[in-house]
């Protein structure tokens, strides 16, 4: 009958994609690294993988790496104007090395965000354990001064994303900082005390927010006022009052989610 070919070259098929993923899988695992990173999460205190399948496990062991590997390409990024400041002054080989304790510190983290849900503790202590580890290992390695250079960076880092598109602004003007400038107006906004939104929010809680968010904007824009120019306060400003307005059309909303209406 003429249904036999086709069902023979189905089968075919079906076995070179079988083999195809095996290979896949084959590759993938001689690829892995020969060595953990040396910064590691607190073990569990149970077998890991214990009571799971080992397909899975493997599937699990296979995803970690290219999760491992994106980390590695995410820190890179993520530290790469401290890396680049602090090659002015430090040795290659210092640098390599502190560039990959940085990606080991982003796969660290990521580990026990995993193991504090599996074990089912508190996110935040077990972080916060880990937090400790890492600068202990850090200080060992690199010593006082250049770990409190890497935490006065970290500090920045919540800045950095909305500076750099304000930076874009300014640079389509004409007017774009330098990378100096950009390093002074993220300590600004660093040193300068954020207030903490109150947990339980009413009317007056958060209309004194907003007050003592404009008058925290304020001191940023004198602060910055020593070293922008006239067109850069400008975007600044412009971007810290769209940044209070947002504050306020979410009044409503918040209020309303607390289950209060004034």
């Amino acid at each position: 009958m003429k249904t036999k070919p086709l069902g023979i070259l189905t089968g075919v098929t079906v076995c070179i994609l079988i083999g195809s993923f095996c290979v896949f899988r084959l590759l993938a695992a001689n690829n892995a690294p020969s060595s953990p990173p040396s910064i590691s999460t607190p073990r569990p205190s149970r077998p890991d993988g214990a009571g799971k399948d080992p397909a899975s496990l493997r599937m699990v062991s296979t995803d970690k790496i290219y999760r491992d590997e994106y980390l590695k390409s995410y820190s890179y990024r993520k530290f790469a104007p401290l890396l680049i400041k602090l090659s002015a002054t430090l040795p290659t080989e210092v640098i390599a090395c502190l560039r990959q304790t940085l990606a080991e510190r982003e796969i660290a983290f990521a580990d026990a965000k995993t193991e504090a849900f599996e074990l089912k503790v508190d996110l935040q202590v077990y972080l916060g354990k880990q937090t400790e580890l890492i600068r202990t290992r850090l200080t060992a390695k690199f010593g006082d001064q250049l770990t409190q250079a890497v935490e006065s960076y970290i500090k920045t880092l919540p800045f950095r994303k909305a500076l750099n598109e304000i930076n874009l602004i300014m640079i389509y003007r004409g007017e774009g900082m330098s990378s100096i400038e950009m390093e002074q107006l993220c300590e600004v906004m660093a040193q300068i005390d954020t207030p903490s939104r109150s947990r339980v929010p009413t009317a007056e809680a958060i209309e004194a927010y907003v007050r003592t968010m404009e008058a925290t904007y304020e001191k940023v824009q004198l602060a910055a006022a020593g070293f922008m120019s006239p067109k850069q306060l400008e975007v600044l400003r412009d971007e810290l009052r769209m940044e209070i307005s947002n504050m306020k059309s979410q009044r409503s909303d918040i209020l309303a989610m607390a289950g209060r209406t004034k």
